[in-house]
C-alpha cells in the first residue's frame, strides 16, 4: 500500500509515519484553520478496516464538514468526499504532478518571505539545498508557480493564492497513499513534508502533516 512513502520517510522523518498516529481529531477539530485533503478518498476508503468498521473515521469526517472550517480537497477526481463534503474547494492537478504544485508554493512562501526560517534553522537539516533547486541555481529553471501551473494544469495564481492561505492559518495537510504509488513515488510525500516545514506548523495543535486520516477507520 506505502511501498514509496514507507521506504524515504524513515530518512525524511526518521519514522515510517504511514502507519503512526496521526495528530488527534479532537485537535484537528479545536485548532486547525484549514483542512487539506490531498490526494485521499477518505468516504471511500474509511468504509474499510482489517475487521468490522466500527466507523469512527467517518463520523469524524462529519464533525469536519460541519465544523465551518476551510476545507480544500486536492484530487484529479471528483470524489465521494468531495460529494461528501458539499462542493468544498476543488483542485485538480493533473494526475501525477503533486509535487510541482508543491514546489511552487514552496517557492511562493520563500519569495513571499511567508516560510518560518526559525522552524527551517531549528527542526530541519538541507533546506539550502532544497532552496537553491527550487530557484534554479543549478540548472536555471526558477519552480515558481507560473512553472509549475505549465506542468500541474492548476492556475499559477491560485497555487500561490493556496500558498499564502496555508501560511496565514493554522492548517493541517491530510495526505493519502495514491500518489506515492508511481514512479518516483517517493517524492510527493517527502515534499509535502518539507512544505510543512516550510509553514513551521509542526508539532504545533492542528498544524502540520498527516499521512493516514483516511486509512482503515
Amino acid at each position: 500500500s506505502t511501498g514509496a512513502s514507507q521506504v524515504i520517510m524513515p530518512h525524511v522523518m526518521g519514522s515510517i509515519e504511514v502507519y503512526e498516529q496521526q495528530t488527534s481529531w479532537e485537535v484537528v477539530l479545536e485548532s486547525s484553520k484549514v483542512v487539506v485533503i490531498w490526494g485521499a478518498n477518505p468516504m471511500a476508503t474509511l468504509k474499510l478496516a482489517w475487521s468490522s468498521s466500527d466507523s469512527e473515521g467517518l463520523e469524524y469526517f462529519k464533525r469536519l464538514k460541519d465544523s465551518g472550517k476551510k476545507i480544500i480537497v486536492v484530487d484529479p477526481v471528483y470524489s465521494e468526499t468531495c460529494q461528501f463534503l458539499n462542493d468544498p474547494e476543488w483542485i485538480a492537478p493533473k494526475p501525477g504532478t503533486d509535487v510541482a504544485m508543491m514546489l511552487g508554493m514552496c517557492h511562493t512562501l520563500f519569495t513571499e518571505k511567508k516560510h518560518n526560517q526559525d522552524f527551517l534553522d531549528n527542526y530541519t537539516d538541507g533546506f539550502e539545498v532544497f532552496r537553491d533547486y527550487f530557484m534554479g541555481k543549478k540548472d536555471g529553471i526558477v519552480k515558481d508557480a507560473t512553472w509549475a501551473a505549465s506542468i500541474c494544469g492548476v492556475d499559477a495564481k491560485k497555487i500561490k493564492e493556496l500558498a499564502l492561505l496555508f501560511a496565514a492559518n493554522r492548517t493541517m495537510l491530510m495526505s493519502g497513499w495514491a500518489m506515492q504509488r508511481q514512479h518516483h513515488g517517493e517524492q510527493p510525500h517527502w515534499t509535502l513534508v518539507t512544505l510543512a516545514s516550510m509553514l513551521g506548523q509542526i508539532g504545533l495543535p492542528g498544524g502540520g502533516f498527516g499521512l493516514s486520516y483516511h486509512y482503515s477507520n
